[in-house]
C-alpha cells in the first residue's frame, strides 16, 4: 500500500524490490498542473549519476472521467521501471509506445494482487497452474470440444 504521508518510504521499498537501490530517487506528490500531458506521473533522470526525480499527481487531481481508477502505487512502480529502461529510452514512435505499454503491464502485474490465489482459512495461498485450471471446472475449450464431439 502506498504511504501518502511518506512517499519516499514507499519508493525505497519498491527500489529494493526492483533492484534499484543504487539510484538516488526523490518522490514528490504534486498537483496535476505540475505534470504535463495529462500524465499520472513523470520521471526525469540523469543516467550516468543514477539520480531521478519522480512526480506523482495527488489522488484528488486525477480526472473523474479517466478510463481507469488512479493507483498511485502502480504509477510509482511504473516510473521506477523507466529507470531500468533508461539506457534504451525511446521518445517517439511505435517503439516508444510499445515500451510504455510494456512498462504499464509490468507495473500492473507487480502491484495488482495475483489472480490465481485462493482463500483457505482466511490466508492467501498461491495455487499451482493445474489447481487453477481444476478450480475453473470444465473450461470453455473442453465445452467446445465436447460440443464438436457430439
Amino acid at each position: 500500500m502506498m504511504n501518502l504521508q511518506n512517499p519516499q518510504q514507499s519508493c525505497q521499498e519498491w527500489q529494493q524490490r526492483l533492484g534499484l537501490l543504487d539510484w538516488d530517487v526523490s518522490v514528490k506528490i504534486v498537483s496535476s498542473e505540475e505534470i504535463e500531458e495529462d500524465a499520472e506521473g513523470r520521471v526525469t533522470w540523469v543516467i550516468n549519476k543514477k539520480t531521478a526525480d519522480i512526480k506523482l499527481i495527488k489522488p484528488e487531481g486525477h480526472p473523474f472521467d479517466a478510463l481507469r481508477p488512479y493507483d498511485m502505487e502502480e504509477t510509482l512502480v511504473h516510473e521506477l521501471l523507466h529507470l531500468h529502461f533508461a539506457p534504451f529510452n525511446i521518445d517517439t514512435g511505435l517503439k516508444a509506445i510499445s515500451q510504455e505499454q510494456a512498462i504499464n503491464a509490468i507495473a500492473k502485474a507487480l502491484v495488482s494482487p495475483k489472480n490465481t490465489t485462493s482463500k483457505v482459512l482466511d490466508a492467501e495461498v498461491p495455487m499451482t497452474d493445474s489447481e487453477a485450471v481444476a478450480s475453473l471446472g470444465t473450461s470453455k475449450v473442453q465445452q467446445k470440444h465436447e460440443v464438436l464431439a457430439t
